[in-house]
């Protein structure tokens, strides 16, 4: 019977474990001395350092900024005196391995009976940055506002004066007649919450302050209750006559994830039970497998899921016991496919119900040698709706953006016919650039938004990189640049967005480095391929190497939108890949891609 209980404690340990691994936010366990002493795979991925390079050798110190570490080591202590003493959620800084800063969210709770606790820390860089870009492109306001996916809007003495689309939008309103003039009271889930930010408004605006507060909102069309993010400036804050700007980003997604990070959090405290009966209580359909394929755990939103009437029909048993055959294929394919990435695989099935659900699986440690499969899957119908309906939008923007640019550069063509000075000639030239400079970001984006979109597939590298150079050759000649590719038959996992990366970091090569050659080649690595991609030209300085990946860093008056090398990592990431710089041993910048072996 002991043995029993231990083989029964330790199998419990390992899936407390893969769902501590396979968490989609980073977590960590911190001792008293404030030492890390466990990490999971996204702390890894978020800090840039490696498991055995963290746990028992790096503390929580070692990811703070110098001016951070004062307040954050006070919270440590008094924490460990009473919970009460320090604040349980909190915003500071995260610094990588390369020393690069993030905005995060910390989420920090005392382990029962120690004095050790796990912390979740959520990444909300991109939420801080799309705060400050708003700040800082002020002057571009009548540019961008129509195509913001922040809800923007101007009142003045409390009623609406202007809104975006996006604030349209977030509220449902149809037309225009439904919120200009009106007393922004209607915006409100309630008359405390209206108030509250008006006071607010008052007491921190009248001192130039910038306004950020969290506040229950209320759609128009349907009374929907969300929770937006908004932050207010105040145009004149002596009088307040000019009014105000407001933008509402819609976080309601945000907070639901912080209530789930709370759960995933007891849950590593709690008992086998307990986590039974939250994985039952969960809307998601969770599921454990054996190696052989069989189910050994399951929730109750599984056993309606397959329509059985409880959970023994389905214990034990495949899914092709359970499954119609053409979907119990389906989910073996990406069963095998989880085990052999080793790692966690997303994935969109349809069900024969015609509904769209995703489903996300990632290895179990069961036993020493045996692995099973863990899962959770989630009816994404509605989402691809309403996917489908904004890439359906965005088309329609992009197509009027192109027609309208195509006009433009059409005018130009015939200016430049009539132009008899070498000066209107050069202003003529420079619209024309700029025209296509904003097609380059037009394309960029759109490549962004396919991202998420790619389904992984075997793909030969050579063929891919000779395409890539068979569009590159001429620039690269008339700029007497040599690009070798030393073709070695190698196959990844990627899709077809692999091109735009390749291609951008060889364009960089051809425009910016003042190379005279390229060099390009693959080679294998363990379970990935890396393909290498250099040039011998004036090579990137230590500094930028650090930004380079960042969303909009751009440097010198070449420079494009800031877009190319973050697009660069992202499509890698996408892939379960990543990119790294270097310098080059031909005297300019390397570039390492790491995909999976296909």
């Amino acid at each position: 019977m002991s043995k029993l209980n231990n083989k029964s404690d330790k199998n419990s340990e390992n899936i407390y474990k893969a769902i501590f691994e396979n968490s989609q936010t980073a977590m960590c366990l911190i001792e008293e001395d404030t030492i890390i002493s466990l990490v999971n795979k996204r702390f890894e991925e978020l800090s840039g350092y490696k498991k055995e390079e963290i746990e028992g050798i790096l503390g929580w110190k070692d990811f703070t900024l110098e001016e951070d570490i004062g307040k954050l080591t006070e919270y440590h202590q008094k924490r460990r005196e009473s919970s009460s003493l320090a604040p349980r959620t909190y915003e500071t800084h995260f610094k990588d391995k390369t020393g690069a800063v993030r905005d995060v969210l910390i989420m920090i709770d005392m382990i029962k009976n120690t004095k050790s606790s796990i912390a979740t820390v959520l990444d909300i860089t991109e939420r801080k940055n799309a705060e400050r870009e708003l700040r800082q492109h002020q002057k571009l306001l009548n540019n961008i506002l129509s195509a913001s996916s922040v809800g923007i809007a101007h009142a003045q003495g409390r009623k609406i004066k202007w809104a975006n689309e996006a604030m349209e939008k977030l509220f449902g309103f149809k037309n225009k007649r439904e919120y200009l003039g009106k007393d922004t009271k209607i915006l409100y889930a309630s008359e405390a919450e209206y108030r509250r930010l008006g006071n607010l408004i008052y007491e921190m605006g009248s001192s130039g302050n910038i306004i950020e507060s969290d506040v229950r909102l209320k759609r128009i069309d349907n009374g929907e209750i969300f929770c937006g993010h908004v932050k207010v400036n105040v145009l004149d804050p002596k009088k307040f006559r000019k009014g105000i700007i407001v933008s509402i980003l819609d976080i309601t997604d945000r907070k639901k994830k912080e209530e789930e990070l709370i759960k995933a959090s007891k849950i590593i405290q709690e008992s086998e039970q307990r986590f039974k009966s939250f994985i039952d209580s969960s809307p998601d359909i969770v599921f454990l497998k054996d190696n052989n394929f069989e189910h050994i755990l399951v929730n109750d939103a599984y056993r309606k899921f397959v329509g059985k009437v409880n959970k023994s029909s389905i214990i034990g048993k495949s899914d092709y016991e359970i499954l119609p055959k053409s979907l119990a294929e389906q989910c073996r394919k990406s069963d095998i496919l989880a085990l052999e990435m080793d790692n966690t695989i997303i994935a969109e099935e349809k069900g024969e119900d015609g509904r769209i659900y995703e489903s996300r699986k990632f290895p179990v440690l069961l036993s020493e040698n045996k692995k099973g499969i863990g899962g959770i899957i989630r009816d994404i119908t509605e989402r691809k709706k309403v996917e489908e309906r904004e890439d359906f939008l965005y088309s329609l923007l992009i197509h009027d953006i192109k027609n309208k640019t195509g006009s433009i550069r059409g005018y130009f063509y015939m200016l430049n016919e009539l132009a008899n000075s070498e000066k209107t000639k050069n202003l003529i030239s420079n619209g024309m650039k700029v025209i296509e400079e904003e097609e380059s970001i037009i394309r960029k984006v759109g490549t962004l938004r396919e991202i998420k979109k790619e389904q992984l597939k075997i793909i030969e590298l050579p063929k891919v990189i000779s395409s890539v150079i068979s569009v590159y050759d001429t620039p690269a000649l008339r700029k007497k640049i040599n690009i070798q590719y030393d073709r070695n038959h190698y196959c990844v996992k990627a899709g077809d967005l692999l091109e735009s990366l390749i291609s951008n970091l060889i364009e960089n090569s051809i425009k910016h480095s003042n190379c005279r050659v390229i060099k390009i080649q693959a080679k294998e690595t363990g379970k990935k391929i890396q393909l290498t991609i250099e040039d011998d030209g004036i090579g990137i300085n230590d500094e930028d190497k650090n930004r380079l990946f960042e969303r909009g860093f751009k440097k010198g008056k070449s420079a494009g939108s800031g877009l190319g090398m973050y697009l660069v990592q992202e499509i890698a990431r996408n892939y379960s890949g990543r990119v790294e710089v270097k310098d080059s041993t031909l005297g300019g910048a390397r570039f390492d891609i790491y995909l999976l072996k296909g």
